[in-house]
């Protein structure tokens, strides 16, 4: 009897739901210089890099590391759909156990002395355990939470493609095109306060001067209304709306 080896799955750990902090730690715990850390929190956040290759000034050794032992962000894009007028793009994403859920980027053009705007709709789980009658996710109960990472991944996502291809409003001549990601909205697939210490995470990194730098009051959060995680969150430091 032939017996095959089987060869072990090695979990990697995904970086998108660190803070520089944590990640900083993550290294020296492996024996890397905590610097290290800013660098690639660069990399993943300013410059928007998907994969390590790209990390030019992180030792190849270290390169090599990483692609072994960690992820930038879980999940497949299955599919993405746009709208005619390309104002509304919503992905399909297949986590890394196999769970699906959806986000959508909104572009708004200027509108009076308004600056144009691009917000992602964010899921913050699969699946939801509130069952709204008016809300297509509840009817489909509940799978699990997002992770941090799983989170700041749906942003990424929207971020780099912007960076690519940046969005100008059809008709509108003279209009600046937009770039970067300037609102989010937890908005999508679950309920974001049912998830809360996942949640504050990932706003905490979205936030984070070191990496997307995207300001608290750009970001909101939507509920059905749990009210005692709503009095929790009105006494964090980081005051979304």
């Amino acid at each position: 009897m032939t017996i095959t080896p089987v060869t072990p799955v090695i979990k990697k750990t995904d970086l998108l739901g660190f803070t520089l902090p944590q990640l900083q730690q993550w290294l020296v715990e492996r024996g890397e210089a905590a610097f290290r850390g800013k660098q690639i929190y660069n990399w993943i956040y300013q410059r928007l890099a998907a994969d390590f290759a790209t990390m030019t000034n992180l030792p190849q050794a270290l390169r090599s590391r990483l692609e072994a032992e960690a992820s930038i962000g879980p999940g497949i894009v299955r599919s993405e759909q746009h709208s005619k007028d390309d104002r509304t793009r919503k992905i399909l994403l297949e986590l890394s156990d196999g769970k699906l859920i959806e986000s959508v980027l909104m572009l708004y053009p200027p509108l009076g002395e308004s600056s144009a705007r691009a917000t992602v709709c964010v899921s913050s789980q699969a699946g939801c355990a509130f069952g709204c009658t008016f809300c297509a996710t509840g009817q489909m109960g509940f799978d699990r939470h997002l992770s941090a990472g799983e989170i700041v991944a749906q942003v990424l996502y929207f971020a780099r493609e912007l960076r690519a291809a940046p969005w100008v409003a059809a008709g509108l001549p003279g209009s600046r095109p937009i770039d970067h990601i300037t609102n989010i909205v937890l908005m999508g697939m679950g309920e974001p306060l049912h998830n809360y210490d996942n949640v504050l995470q990932a706003l905490r990194i979205l936030n984070s001067a070191e990496g997307f730098n995207l300001g608290a009051r750009h970001m909101t959060v939507s509920t059905v209304g749990l009210v005692p995680a709503i009095l929790k969150l009105s006494q964090e430091p980081l005051q979304v709306n």
